[in-house]
């Protein structure tokens, strides 16, 4: 069940600045001025009452101190002191009698516009005391309007956050769904020794993120040796090496097999160095690339 709006007199002791030790209603109070615009009017009328009470001096001792330390602290209420102090002098001060002021005229001055100078100083207090009217509407109005946009951009806002999160999880199942459909064993071969970048194409090996090892084949010429040595050189330094391999021969032929493990591959190029027990050594290069 939705917790029920604050009444008037908790609306008065907030915005008196008398709820500082009740978090959860100030933030209560909060969220709704911000969402909820028939509540942000309520809030409007009593701030009114309050300044109309201050200025009647009708407010009690601590309601009077409340109000200079804490309620009159935005400056958006001090305005809306002002005009409404300006519009009170202007209602309570008396229309000052002008017509004994009127010079006596001619009968070729009299005519029938004359008597709009009699009451040009009235005119001029109604229009003063419409002009503040206006301006303090007007003032309302603007702080009404920025209160709703200010509630459309946080609600917004979160919706975008919610729409990132969203394109988030998608991006993660397409990562997982892309994951599976990668082999987790990926084959090199390896035939010819010596080559590097720019002499020849070199074997190219694609691994992806569901990619666990490499199983690699090279091929030597056929010698009577049986255990070789192997390291990988990735970056400029040796990433991973196995000794006592043994080799699969025939009278035209000899297949070294092993499994390396993905991670010890780098970008670009890399090369394995095969040596053997007389002490040479061959060379494979071959390109490593991610997608």
């Amino acid at each position: 069940m939705e917790p029920e709006l604050p009444n008037e007199p908790m609306i008065r002791d907030y915005l008196l600045g008398r709820l500082e030790s009740d978090a959860a209603l100030v933030e209560r109070i909060d969220e709704l001025m911000l969402n909820d615009p028939e509540f942000s009017e309520s809030i409007d009328v009593i701030e009114d009452e309050i300044l109309e009470e201050y200025l009647e001096g009708t407010l009690g001792r601590a309601d009077n101190e409340a109000v200079e330390s804490h309620f009159l602290r935005p400056p958006e209420r001090q305005l809306k002191l002002r005009q409404a102090s300006l519009l009170s002098r202007r209602i309570s001060a008396p229309a000052r009698d002008t017509r004994d002021e009127v010079p006596k005229q001619t009968s070729a001055e009299q005519f029938p516009l004359s008597g709009l100078r009699h009451w040009h100083p009235q005119y001029m207090t109604y229009v003063a005391i419409a002009a503040v009217a206006l301006l303090s509407i007007s003032s309302a109005y603007l702080m009404q309007s920025w209160r709703r946009l200010d509630a459309q951009l946080s609600q917004s806002n979160e919706m975008l956050v919610r729409e990132r999160e969203r394109s988030s999880g998608l991006s993660r199942q397409l990562d997982v769904v892309h994951g599976l459909a990668q082999p987790a064993t990926v084959m090199l071969s390896l035939v010819q020794s010596g080559l590097s970048r720019g002499e020849a194409i070199v074997p190219e090996l694609r691994i992806g993120s569901g990619t666990q090892k490499i199983h690699v084949e090279i091929a030597m010429p056929p010698i009577r040796e049986h255990e070789y040595s192997v390291r990988l050189e990735a970056g400029g330094r040796i990433a991973w090496h196995l000794d006592s391999i043994r080799a699969f021969s025939s009278p035209d032929w000899s297949i070294l097999m092993l499994d390396v493990p993905v991670q010890v591959l780098a970008e670009g190029e890399n090369r394995f160095v095969v040596r053997q027990n007389s002490g040479s050594e061959l060379t494979y290069f071959f390109a490593t690339s991610k997608y």
